[in-house]
């Protein structure tokens, strides 16, 4: 199994303020604790929620990104109209 840096993406998770996947996680954590459970099917589990952390993780970077580039042509577009360098 390849490493799941599980640590990292709960830290992603804060830090994008993804609380439902931290709760989710601590539930993969719980049942393994409370119930007897076939490691192949803990494997699973974690995957899973890794595969969700990162898609999530992915696309808050791009919103971010857009947004980022948004700003970025609006203060560009003021600036022009400031200066009067419209084009």
């Amino acid at each position: 199994m390849k490493d799941l840096n599980i640590v990292d993406r709960l830290d992603e998770c804060r830090e994008c303020g993804f609380d439902d996947l931290v709760v989710a996680f601590n539930g993969v954590l719980w049942s393994i604790t409370e119930t007897e459970v076939p490691i192949y099917q803990v494997k699973a589990e974690l995957l899973h929620w890794c595969y969700h952390v990162d898609f999530r993780v992915d696309r808050h970077r791009k919103e971010i990104e857009v947004l980022n580039q948004q700003t970025a042509d609006n203060i560009l577009a003021e600036s022009s109209e400031v200066f009067g360098t419209e084009v």
